[in-house]
């Protein structure tokens, strides 16, 4: 009544809103758009390497890739329109240059040769080229509608044409052998050197003063860099209401389920019951384990016999129902061996190991032997000797903290099949282990499972929505709406979502929340419609909203003070450490020599340091020995290096392994180029 009696109070708002919809019914969209001085289209969603995108012109991208028909959702499908539309931007030129055509034959190729596209192998044949997977994707082409056809052709050639530029760049990403001994000698070449330093952390504030007028002369000369730069954000503030199941929800779920099983118990082919059973239409096969569940529940699934169907029960918010089609033999102990090689920390060096490690395992895939392999290449001295034998491991055995990769593979072979070759990324590197034999105690049940989520019925939704509604629509200020939400003791939540956001963090499925925040037509203040998210409810409003902009004074003044008095310690730092011998520099700045052995040109690690020291650590390998460098200002602190001696590395036959580790390092190389091209050139305001 009280909603009934509001509209009452604005009946003359009421018809001006019915007048603007049968303007919007009678004249066409183009004519109402041209009312407002605005070109249909012409709204701005981005920029790509300094071209403008438009609307109009991403529509019809938008177009041509929902006609493909292979994507499924709006989010979908407009990033996928959008990733067409950035490659063709950032790379016409190349694309042009390099004068690509594909004739008929070729596609046919593409889509159904001996060696698929990359692009139609992960669309159309799930990953898998087989004769199973060859079929269905030869008649989805052949079945196809012609709209449906002409637009996946153009999107297929549109993305094989990306791939063989790609192809061709990464392959111009070449390691030869002159490179891969550069590399080698950066990461072996060895020096040892003295160093002096202090950091600024370890020089009092009141050794160097900074005034107020010093921090704003600093603010002037260094406000346009890009680390002091305001990033656009709007900042969110909203309300969950969670969906939860009512008693009566739960009670009718329960006796759903306990219809199913008389069929269950007689079904002859168990996947298909449990796919058109399941809420998520998937058949999986569970092993369980003895305590999972309690009392007599367990007792039935842990003791029971093949085909006994066991429930309805609760596991974890879900209602199951549960057939034994398999009695599986426990695992007590596995005998085990493995090939541990050893990596660095870096991404890269991880993948150059796994490079390694996967060429190892198609040797013993192919008959090597095991105990060979083990002595040329395993770095694990305990058993590279003896075959790589881990001996017995077994559940119950008591876990040594200073074994993590041991314990690492326990787990792992326990449940690995007798002779399977198994890579594994484990603490320091990464290990190649094989299980040879097992013991067994008792078994576990196998079971096929349909499972029902226990959530709210639409008339629950509709009830609490219906509660949410009335409470939220009371308020045209999100201000006063969030004010009064934290008086009657609700949560009110707060995030940061730049331009870039896709999603607010935390929260499952809220592009559409993302999309209102960022539209262009929601102001500071105001209350969102009631988004249907996460199994949740969500009214937001828009806090605070920052444009992109070089800071103000007063917004980076902290920074800036902070980053002034480094410069100042620096400068105070430099005046003492100008001239001398080491032990004069030390005692100038009453400070201690300090010793880094093994250091190499690709660290820029400085002991007592930091680990971000580039400018030093180079200084220090372009010094002769006994030279002492120049003042470094570094990250940390300030600096001053000795050369003691160097020690170059031993030259090699061959540095074929080292090309094929730099060859690696290049292909991640071209991932961080492209990304990083992206990044800079690619504005997308798609949410806006």
């Amino acid at each position: 009544m009280a909603m009934i009696e509001n509209i009452r109070k604005r009946r003359g708002l009421l018809i001006f809103f019915i007048g603007i919809g049968m303007l919007g019914f009678l004249v066409p969209y183009d004519a109402v758009m041209s009312l407002f001085g605005k070109t249909p289209g012409s709204e701005t969603i981005g920029e790509i390497n300094g071209k403008v995108i438009n609307q109009g012109s991403f529509q019809k991208d938008l177009l041509a890739v929902q006609q493909s028909n292979l994507y499924r959702g709006d989010d979908d499908i407009s990033s996928a329109a959008w990733t067409d539309l950035v490659n063709e931007t950032l790379y016409a030129e190349d694309l042009d240059a390099a004068g690509y055509l594909l004739g008929d034959e070729e596609y046919e190729d593409v889509i159904l040769g001996i060696s698929p596209s990359t692009f139609v192998k992960q669309a159309y044949y799930g990953g898998v080229v087989n004769d199973e997977t060859r079929a269905k994707a030869q008649e989805l082409f052949e079945t196809q509608p012609v709209f449906i056809a002409r637009a996946r052709k153009s999107l297929i050639i549109k993305r094989y044409k990306l791939e063989k530029l790609e192809s061709l760049l990464r392959k111009g990403m070449y390691a030869n052998s002159i490179d891969a001994e550069r590399d080698y000698l950066l990461k072996n070449d060895k020096a040892s050197v003295s160093f002096v330093s202090v950091k600024y952390s370890d020089l009092s504030d009141s050794t160097v003063t900074v005034s107020d007028s010093e921090v704003k002369s600093f603010f002037n000369r260094n406000k346009n860099n890009a680390q002091y730069q305001q990033r656009p954000f709007r900042e969110v503030r909203y309300l969950e209401y969670d969906v939860f199941a009512s008693p009566q929800d739960s009670s009718l779920l329960m006796s759903e389920l306990a219809e199913f099983k008389t069929k269950f118990i007689s079904s002859k082919d168990d996947s298909l019951y449990v796919i058109d059973h399941s809420d998520d239409r998937i058949y999986r096969k569970e092993t369980y384990a003895a305590g999972t569940t309690a009392g007599v529940t367990d007792s039935l699934l842990n003791k029971g016999n093949v085909g006994d169907v066991v429930g309805p029960y609760e596991d974890g918010g879900v209602y199951k129902l549960a057939k034994i089609i398999e009695k599986k033999p426990i695992v007590s102990r596995v005998n085990a061996r493995h090939i541990f090689l050893k990596s660095g920390f870096q991404r890269v060096e991880k993948d150059s190991v796994l490079t390694l490690a996967d060429s190892i395992k198609t040797l013993l895939e192919g008959g090597s032997s095991f105990s060979s392999l083990a002595a040329k290449w395993s770095a694990d001295e305990s058993n590279s000797d003896k075959g790589g034998s881990l001996g017995w491991l077994s559940p119950e055995d008591e876990i040594d903290p200073d074994e993590k990769v041991r314990n690492q593979l326990r787990s792992i072979l326990i449940n690995a099949e007798k002779g399977a070759i198994k890579i594994s990324e484990v603490p320091g590197g990464v290990s190649i282990s094989e299980a040879t034999t097992f013991e067994y105690d008792g078994k576990n049940s196998i079971l096929a499972v349909i499972s029902r989520e226990i959530k709210a019925s639409d008339s629950t939704q509709d009830e609490l929505y219906s509660d949410v509604s009335s409470f939220a629509l009371q308020y045209t200020s999100g201000e006063e709406l969030m004010a009064t939400a934290e008086e009657q003791g609700l949560s009110v939540i707060e995030k940061k979502i730049n331009k870039t956001s896709r999603t607010v963090s935390g929260l499952t499925g809220s592009e559409p929340i993302v999309r209102w925040v960022n539209s262009r037509d929601v102001d500071l203040d105001d209350v969102s419609k009631i988004f249907d998210v996460d199994g949740k409810f969500v009214v937001a409003t828009v806090s605070k909203i920052q444009d992109e902009k070089t800071p103000e004074f007063s917004t980076v003044e902290d920074d800036m003070r902070e980053d002034a008095l480094k410069e100042a310690k620096f400068t105070f730092v430099k005046s003492a450490m100008a001239e001398g011998n080491l032990d004069e520099v030390k005692d100038a700045v009453d400070g201690s020599t300090k010793k880094t052995a093994n250091l190499t040109f690709s660290s820029n690690n400085l002991n007592g340091l930091g680990n971000n020291e580039p400018e030093a650590v180079g200084l220090a390998f372009g010094s002769p020995a006994d030279a002492i460098t120049r003042v470094v200002k570094g990250d940390q602190g300030v600096v001053v290096i000795q050369v003691i001696d160097k020690t170059l590395a031993p030259e090699k036959a061959s540095y074929s392994d080292d090309q094929a580790l730099l060859q690696t390092s290049f292909g991640n190389l071209y991932n961080r180029i492209k990304s990083s091209l992206t990044t800079q050139l690619v504005k997308d305001e798609r949410n806006r």
